[in-house]
This record gives C-alpha cells, structure tokens and sequence, in this order.
C-alpha cells in the first residue's frame, strides 16, 4: 500500500485541487453577474492547476509503488518513468516499463490500472461529455453524476485529466456557452424540473409552495447558470474538437482521483 509520507503528499495535492476548484466555481459566479472576459482567462489559470495537482497525486502514488517493488531496468538501474501510466493506444500502455513489470508482480493492479486506461473511450478524435442532449430546444437531463468514482460516466477521467494537463497553459480557456432552452426534461425523477421566469427561477417546492431563487443565479438540477434574460449559461473546455463541461468537472473529479487512488492502494501490499 501507499507509504504514510506518500499519503501525505498525495493528501496535500489533492487539497490543492480542492481549493483551485472552490475558487474556480466563485469566479464562474461573478462571470454570470458581470461578465468579464478576464476572469476566462482566471478559469483557465484555476483549471490547469487543478489538473496538476491532480497529476501530481497520480504520480506520487506510482513512484512510491515502484520504490517499494524496487523495480528496475533491463540495465539494473531504477526505473527513470515511473509516473502513473496512461496512453491513448494500447500497444503503447503495454510497452511502458512500468506496466510490464506491474503486470507480472500484482496482476489485480495491473487489470484496474489497465481497465481506466483512455484507449478504451477515445475510439476517434471528437468526444464529447456531460449530462445534456439539446434537442428541438429542449435539453434531456440524466441528473446522473458524471465525476462520483462509482458512477458509469466517470470514465474518460484518467484521459481528460493528462489531456488537458499537456495543453499549452496559455491556451487554456474556459468558454462561456449562453443556451436559450426553454424547457428541461428531467430524465431523473428524483430532480425537480426548474423553471426560469428571467428575474427568478423556480427550483422547487417546500409544503406546496415554490421556491424561487433571483437571477443570475446556479441551478444544480442543470448544472448552469440562469440568466436574467432567459437564458442558460454553462462553462465549457475545448478539447480536441469537442467539449467538457467545466463546473462538474471541477466539482467532482478531485474526490474521484482521491477514490481511484485508494484503490489502487489497496491492490498491493
């Protein structure tokens, strides 16, 4: 299992992730009020220290499996890349060093650590994630929680976490995506239908009576903002042709990485 002082640093890592991601989601908060295009560029600056921190806490967790197994080259010498293994194709995850010596000491790590791989969900060049399908100005919502560890959706974790990593840090935008649709479809009958009244949405009920919060305000239930306009304001990260909603991936990926990771701890002895 992980060592103490690895745990701590991982520990530390992923506190880091959590504050970029609360100051994050204030500032997706002043951009529904003012609007500043500045604060894209902040979103960005928060977004690609989350993903390093993130990162950071894979990697400590492989480097301190490896140390322990005291793995080392073809030449004797320790490994030089012992960080957390991840590819896009197969035959390259395998050729890793590191995956082959893990395949043969602690096969149960070597299958979940093979089964996150992102080969499995980037079958071509455009993808695209969330809880939404626009449709003849209706959106369906899931109401599923794409970033718990559990969930089925968080699977692309692994892949969006190093893609975005590797991007060039002054290109890291967060784009503002405005949507008017009029009405959601819930598709989870434990979520309340909300309805956006332009100064205020509804958001619910309590004892019979409806609940209203003023705009521009966040609305769970859609993961967006409502505006005073009418309209729906989400925050998206460009990838590779296709897109991420930003607020649920800041909101949840953190606690899925610290889940994962337990897990992987767990595997090994």
């Amino acid at each position: 299992m992980i060592s103490t002082y690895t745990l701590e640093n991982i520990n530390i890592k992923i506190e880091q992730a959590y504050e970029n991601a609360k100051k994050a989601l204030e500032l997706c908060g002043n951009y529904a009020v003012a609007q500043d295009p500045k604060d894209l560029k902040r979103l960005g600056g928060y977004l690609g220290n989350y993903v390093n921190n993130l990162r950071s806490a894979l990697n400590y967790a492989t480097t301190d499996y490896s140390n322990q197994r005291n793995f080392r080259d073809k030449k004797g010498k320790p490994l030089r890349n012992t960080d957390f293994p991840y590819s896009f194709v197969e035959d390259d995850f395998k050729s890793l060093p590191l995956v082959s010596l893990m395949s043969k000491t602690d096969p149960e790590l070597y299958d979940f650590i093979e089964e996150i791989q992102p080969y499995h969900h980037y079958k071509s060049s455009s993808f695209k994630t969330g809880a939404f399908i626009a449709t003849n100005n209706q959106i369906l919502m899931t109401g599923m929680d794409d970033n718990k560890s559990d969930s089925p959706k968080f699977t692309n974790w692994l892949g969006n976490i190093m893609q975005i990593s590797n991007m060039d840090k002054h290109n890291l935008l967060v784009h503002p995506q405005e949507m008017n649709i009029n009405t959601f479809a819930i598709l989870d009958e434990n979520f309340f239908q909300p309805k956006h009244m332009g100064v205020a949405v509804m958001v619910g009920e309590k004892n019979g009576e409806p609940i209203f919060v003023k705009t521009p305000c966040y609305v769970p239930q859609v993961r967006m903002f409502a505006l005073k306009d009418l309209k729906w304001l989400n925050f998206m990260i460009p990838m590779d042709g296709g897109f991420l909603e930003f607020i649920p991936f800041m909101q949840g990926t953190a606690k899925g990485v610290a889940d994962k990771l337990n897990k992987f701890s767990s595997l090994w002895s």
